[in-house]
């Protein structure tokens, strides 16, 4: 090719192609569409499919093609996002609210987006093109394709090329292009006042590149990619969601370490974190609080999303909120004569007179002096506490009522001044709280702590249990959910949900209330568990965060809809439960021993016994064969029964437990279509 343009002295500018020429892209052309679709969706908050937006865009271009007579390649960029735009309104699937400026930032960060992640740069190409510039040559990158002139500039300083280039012509922003018997050519020949026979066209399309540009009197040079052409053919025939499962695979076998156990936690992490953005961003949410503990590593995970793989100007604020169960109640506690306890009722009916005075932050020495005067053992346990003659005895305390009130004004005071701090107008705008779950007891609480004049929406992992969901405390579960109701697979990926709460462990203590000053709140952090995190969990989590941008980066380029995402997610999860190894069940075990419960009695660590079914083993068996899913909670737990026993050799005919469990949704959902 040098010696090409070498050997033409009248040779003063280079022509040079873009797509297969100076670039490859690793996917079909119309699947990088189809990322573009996702992005879209993803960051303007769209509920259509990936190929229905991905449908709209097409019919656009083709519609104002056809009414103006043109080549589609020739249409105008910006009037091919009008034309999505208004369609977009016009099927009620965008607010009409929404600005089109805004619309069209994402819209072309979208393009931009999909096209730098799927681009390969062809090294050998790109060195010619240095060299032919070295030599004082001016180079033309002269493209056919829907882009703007502004995007294709950053595709090129995205590959750090754009200093090659004297111009850019892209036949969008000329309405003009090389398919349409060359126009492009004449067009850049007249703006820049250039003699066709200065020219020389490098590209790889017989007919664009090299038979229209001599039709101009252009020189050409034809590169030859029938193996490139093949193959980016036959990438048309891959299917996305085979391509989808064999990364997510991949990704599986990267990150699992017998260091570094049930770390494939991250994938299932990932697509709760994708989901809260992609809700969060259709709801316009500008301010996340991620509850303490579970949040904390949450919360890192969200802004490394956001870091990678977020528009930058779409980015949503977050905020880590330190409250517990204990520490929430704390802040929402009425007047004595009006508060029943319901949240403490509802979850422990068992405490001794410390346990439930502690829950107030009362000193050591009240606590001795009230047991005194209601002559009660503290450390008895009383059954039915909230019925017992000592819990009466403690309402008509006066010593009691004075040290209630107290605290209870004093914590609502510290409160205020910690959000205060946030200078987030939550007032107004309302609170959108993040957690792991379960039942939302934190977002009920600081809905009455505002005194039902704030909503409050919480989104979790899962949510497992049903309180008072009002249209001001809405709530979502993520990953699993038993509202508005409960499918299949959510049995199964709510089983063993200690699990996500002691991988998502904080490094700090539990909240228990909250205190004057700049550190806000009181935390108590039980020794066991500090250990089990310094030891297990804090590795496993830099472990996997180190991991997260690798996975990030492999799954950019992939097309998927929520649905492959749920039966993925529903086999992964299988496959952790029912085929975990040795070492992830002592793994399990050592994690149990530090897992600390503030509120009730205070327990340390998990019992992971069969326990009791409740049912008679033929029934057992039979509810297996055909609901597997109402019994799966118990099928998780053979395993490490297996294990503390020493007959850990007996779990080989737990084996087929997995297969049969696809295969019972399977035939389920030829029964009924609409199981999930």
């Amino acid at each position: 090719m040098i010696a090409r343009v070498e050997g033409n002295k009248d040779i003063n500018y280079i022509f040079c192609d873009y797509y297969d020429t100076i670039v490859h892209r690793n996917v079909h052309p119309l699947h990088t569409l189809k990322v573009w679709a996702k992005n879209l969706k993803r960051e303007v908050g769209l509920n259509n499919s990936i190929d229905e937006i991905y449908a709209i865009r097409a019919d656009s271009l083709k519609y104002i093609a056809e009414k103006s007579n043109i080549f589609e390649s020739e249409v105008s960029y910006e009037i091919v996002v009008r034309e999505v735009y208004e369609r977009l309104i016009n099927i009620a699937s965008l607010d009409s609210c929404v600005a089109f400026d805004f619309f069209y930032e994402c819209f072309l960060e979208a393009d931009y987006d999909a096209e730098s992640n799927v681009q390969h740069l062809n090294v050998d190409m790109i060195n010619t093109l240095k060299h032919i510039k070295d030599l004082g040559y001016k180079i033309f990158c002269v493209s056919d394709f829907h882009f703007n002139t502004h995007l294709m500039e950053r595709l090129l300083k995205f590959h750090g090329i754009y200093s090659i280039y004297d111009k850019i012509c892209v036949s969008a922003s000329y309405n003009a292009s090389k398919e349409n018997k060359g126009i492009l050519y004449k067009k850049i020949l007249k703006e820049y006042s250039i003699n066709a026979g200065q020219v020389l066209m490098i590209g790889d399309n017989q007919i664009s590149d090299v038979k229209f540009a001599e039709l101009h009197g252009i020189n050409a040079y034809h590169l030859k990619r029938r193996t490139k052409n093949i193959k980016q053919k036959l990438l048309r025939l891959r299917s996305e969601e085979k391509t989808f499962k064999k990364t997510l695979s991949s990704l599986e076998g990267e990150l699992s370490s017998k260091k570094h156990p049930y770390s494939e936690y991250l994938i299932l992490f990932h697509f709760f974190i994708e989901r809260l953005y992609s809700v969060s961003r259709s709801r316009g949410i500008k301010n996340l609080f991620f509850l303490a503990r579970e949040g904390h590593f949450l919360k890192k995970l969200f802004d490394e999303y956001q870091d990678k793989v977020a528009f930058p100007k779409n980015k949503i604020d977050t905020h880590y909120l330190k409250i517990s169960r204990q520490g929430a109640m704390q802040i929402s506690y009425k007047q004595l004569s009006e508060e029943k306890f319901d949240h403490l009722r509802s979850k422990y009916d068992d405490f001794s007179l410390r346990q439930f005075l502690k829950s107030f932050l009362f000193e050591e020495k009240k606590v001795i002096e009230l047991a005194d005067q209601i002559e009660v053992d503290p450390d008895t346990i009383i059954p039915s506490f909230f019925e017992s003659e000592a819990y009466s005895s403690l309402l008509k305390n006066k010593l009691f009522n004075s040290l209630y009130e107290e605290n209870r004004i004093k914590q609502k005071e510290y409160f205020d001044a910690y959000l205060a701090a946030f200078q987030v107008e939550y007032k107004d705008d309302g609170m959108c709280v993040v957690d792991v779950g379960w039942g939302g007891t934190m977002q009920e609480c600081l809905y009455t702590y505002f005194e039902g004049k704030v909503k409050v929406e919480g989104f979790y992992l899962g949510l497992q249990e049903i309180y008072n969901i009002t249209s001001d405390t809405p709530r979502r579960g993520l990953l699993f959910s038993v509202y508005p109701s409960k499918g299949y697979r959510d049995d199964i990926l709510m089983a063993n949900r200690q699990l996500y709460e002691q991988l998502l462990a904080a490094p700090h203590g539990s909240t228990l209330g909250y205190t004057s000053g700049s550190k806000y709140t009181v935390e108590y952090h039980k020794e066991e568990e500090k250990l089990i995190y310094d030891n297990f969990i804090g590795t496993l989590q830099d472990y996997m965060f180190k991991k997260y941008p690798t996975l990030l980066k492999n799954i950019s380029s992939l097309v998927y809809d929520d649905d492959l995402v749920s039966k993925y997610i529903f086999n992964l999860k299988l496959k952790l439960d029912l085929q975990a190894g040795k070492d992830q069940i002592s793994f399990v075990d050592n994690l149990s021993k530090g897992f600390y419960q503030n509120v009730g009695n205070n327990n340390v660590g998990l019992n992971y016994s069969v326990g009791s079914i409740g049912i008679r083993p033929f029934e057992a068996l039979k509810l297996f064969v055909l609901r597997p899913e109402r019994i799966y909670r118990f099928l998780v737990k053979l395993k490490p029964f297996l294990y503390n026993r020493n007959k850990y050799f007996l779990s080989v005919f737990l084996a087929p437990i997995p297969p049969f469990i696809k295969l019972n949704l399977f035939f389920r959902k030829k029964i009924n279509p609409n199981l999930r």
